[in-house]
């Protein structure tokens, strides 16, 4: 097994948490962390909604006491009712873990290892102190229960950050005047309290959850971390051939994308997968059991839930780390944003999957320390951004310009290259329908010890391209989590590279590769075997590569900022040809140091009066039973207009489930349809039937600018690895006639 484990029970690996979040090279004795200048988020108290916890856990104790400083239930069950836990310890764990006890995971899944494995849990943060408030009873939480929590966490507890690794996807979704969570985190914002998000685990085809759209908000998608995958045999890891694997790239249940307004996510972190504690009394905490249900002390979690969390942590370092050098005086929350979102590194991915990019402790920490104080001789030079994302909405074919500040925090001249790119289409390298059979196929026992059929198809990737894509749709034979079939992209030295991680019952999976290295690639597709209730039958498989494009002009292409130095540029762009959303990113590039980006979102509104144009259906990965791939398209209704008209048609098959709204200028639904068509049969039942196509339809529509949401449900056809689509508006007044 290929991932890194100390055999010596005195010394451990550390968790995979801080380390990839402080981005340093662990082999490096040198390597800087933030613990490395004394900023362990000490003093700094971070609250968190979730379920029940073990306060008393072993590794929550600092010199004697808990880090929990305070422990509060909203459920009415009570503090010591027995949880499921598996939230709670993920979000604790990765804020102010201790790091003091050993683990040996060698035997946690069905494919054990050779020999002892040992690892240690530290938070981000371990010198922080905790807030645990219960809202959810497993994964299910009431407005009244979360309003509270956040309530008693500002107005009594006066917590300097808060932690919600939980959200959903409200059709409308564009005001905090219609969200209640919304409200009360921008009031808890404004009280002085940074407030970080998970944007959800349903894909990268615009599922963002609210709140995380809400700009107030450090919003939190997820990048891969193998190393605990390769420990466990899981994510492809039971096959022979990888034996290595690639980190930070997008997780492909990052929920990302555009949201109802055109925005995108604020930055990512990684969350795919880390081990978190777990006490191991399952009459209590009934999530705390490894793969063969047996108690655990540690338990392998992962998702936007713990790139949320990871980030909170931060944010107790960035606050921390602002005190010491401003007198004690505590950031806003919009500048923790900053610092945040300022010093993210640039992964290569498009802007609207990995917003600013990946969170960077230590520079984090260090433009809080810099910021308008002198900072050392010799320190590393910070550039702070004067924007963390830039939107624009228009005509199709609008000229949009946006302009940006950036400001030397740093002790030296410091100069940045700039420069812009947006991901070019696709091509095709391969499309192939592989058989999974359980008389046919190869077999393998997966993590579960259950016996997996799995086919291999081979291809070869061009040199010099940017993004490698690979999806896969089936049809499922049930509607059961052990019918889904599962993707790994493997590269040529053998290393996984992208795991599709299907989170519910879907039938399509998709998975990108970051600045994919030539040569001949693998994927892997497998599923259970029929004994085991997994899916039998043909799978489609594709593969794809991009490359980036320039996107718009700049101003210029390089800064030199003295020291406290502030300097401007513009960026001119386009909004696209046709209504819908294109993302960009500036890059920023300080001479040798990491480069950093800035997301660029345009949208193009539909052309008042008819009109018509397409759109490419593909899918989610299954995790929200209503929420795979959700589109947006704006229109400006002129005062007068008698109706607005608007349709959805599918191309071929109506087994693609559509919903779609129509919602006015001030937020409300006014029209909803399916492409059910619910009828009475003949002997007078009601009976449903899928569509090609949906049709909506508002009289006398406020003038203002309207928004067509379209949601497709993550079921799709499973035959094919795309469904075109074509929308249509107008807004001429239905033709209406009585008869009789």
């Amino acid at each position: 097994v290929p991932g890194t484990c100390s055999t010596d029970a005195g010394k451990p690996e550390l968790a995979p948490q801080a380390l990839s979040l402080i981005n340093a090279d662990s082999s490096d004795p040198t390597a800087k962390t933030a613990r490395s200048l004394g900023i362990t988020g000490s003093g700094v108290t971070v609250a968190y909604i979730a379920d029940g916890v073990d306060t008393q856990n072993p590794d929550f104790m600092r010199n004697g006491k808990s880090v929990f400083v305070d422990y509060q239930d909203f459920t009415g069950t009570g503090t010591s009712a027995p949880t499921g836990g598996g939230e709670a310890f993920i979000d604790s764990s990765s804020i102010a873990a201790q790091g003091t006890q050993s683990y040996n995971i060698s035997n946690y899944s069905a494919l054990p290892l050779s020999t002892p494995c040992y690892v240690k849990v530290e938070g981000v943060a371990p010198g922080a102190n905790l807030v645990g408030l219960v809202a959810f009873t497993g994964e299910s939480g009431f407005n009244s229960t979360i309003l509270q929590a956040i309530d008693y966490a500002v107005s009594v507890d006066h917590v300097n950050v808060l932690n919600e690794s939980f959200g959903s996807n409200p059709f409308p979704d564009d005001s905090a005047s219609l969200d209640l969570i919304k409200q009360a985190d921008d009031l808890a914002v404004a009280a002085g309290t940074t407030v970080t998000v998970s944007t959800g685990d349903a894909g990268v085809t615009n599922t963002t959850g609210s709140p995380s759209d809400d700009p107030n908000l450090i919003g939190l998608g997820a990048t891969t971390s193998y190393e605990v995958d390769s420990q466990l045999g899981y994510g492809g890891f039971q096959f022979p051939g990888v034996t290595g694997f690639l980190n930070d790239n997008i997780s492909s249940f990052s929920s990302s994308g555009f949201t109802q307004t055109g925005s995108v996510l604020s930055a990512v972190a990684p969350g795919e997968l880390n081990w978190v504690l777990c006490t191991p009394n399952l009459s209590l905490f009934a999530d705390c059991a490894n793969f063969a249900g047996q108690p655990t002390p540690v338990l392998e979690g992962g998702g936007t839930s713990e790139s949320s969390p990871l980030t909170a942590g931060v944010a107790a370092l960035v606050i921390q780390a602002y005190e010491k050098t401003h007198s004690g005086s505590a950031p806003t929350p919009a500048q923790v944003k900053q610092f945040i979102t300022s010093t993210a590194d640039d992964i290569n991915a498009p802007g609207d999957q990995q917003g600013s990019g990946l969170v960077d402790a230590y520079r984090a920490v260090l433009a809080a320390e810099d910021y308008q104080a002198t900072p050392p001789a010799g320190s590393e030079n910070i550039i702070l951004k004067s924007s963390d994302q830039l939107d624009a909405v228009g005509g199709t074919g609008t000229p949009e310009s946006f302009s940006e500040q950036l400001t030397n925090i740093g002790p030296t001249t410091q100069t940045v290259h700039l420069g812009s790119r947006t991901l070019g289409p696709y091509s095709t390298l391969t499309t192939d329908t592989v058989t999974l059979s359980d008389t046919a196929s190869p077999h393998s026992t997966d993590y579960q010890g259950f016996n997996d059929n799995f086919e291999t198809v081979n291809f070869n990737v061009p040199s010099g391209v940017d993004r490698l894509n690979g999806s896969i749709a089936y049809q499922g034979s049930s509607g059961a989590l052990s019918a889904r079939v599962r993707l790994a992209l493997v590269d040529p030295n053998g290393r996984l590279a992208e795991y599709s991680v299907p989170q519910g019952i879907g039938n399509y999976g998709d998975v990108q590769v970051t600045d994919p290295i030539a040569g001949a690639w693998t994927a892997y597709i497998w599923s259970r075997d029929s004994a085991d209730g997994g899916t039998t039958g043909p799978v489609v498989f594709g593969a794809g590569v991009a490359s980036y494009q320039s996107f718009g002009q700049l101003s210029t292409s390089s800064l030199t900022l003295a020291p406290g130095a502030t300097g401007s540029f513009t960026l001119s762009a386009t909004t696209p040809q046709t209504p819908g959303d294109q993302a960009g990113s500036i890059t920023v590039t300080p001479v040798g140091q990491t480069a950093e980006t800035i997301p660029v979102s345009l949208r193009s509104l539909a052309p008042a009066g008819p009109t018509s144009f397409s759109g490419v259906l593909t899918g989610g990965n299954g995790r929200s039973v209503v929420n795979g791939e959700t589109e947006y398209y704006q229109v400006n209704v002129p005062t007068g207009a008698p109706a607005l008209n608007a349709s959805v048609n599918l191309a071929d098959n109506p087994d693609n489930q559509t919903m779609a709204w129509l919602i006015d200028p001030s937020g409300q639904a006014e029209a909803y349809q399916s492409n059910v068509l619910v009828t009475l049969s003949k002997k007078g039942s009601l009976q449903a039937q899928n569509t090609l196509g949906t049709n909506l339809h508002v009289i006398n529509p406020a003038a203002g600018r309207w928004t067509l949401a379209i949601d497709f449900a993550p079921t799709v056809s499973g035959t094919a690895l795309s469904e075109p689509f074509t929308v249509n508006f107008d807004q001429t007044a239905p033709s209406v006639r009585a008869t009789g």
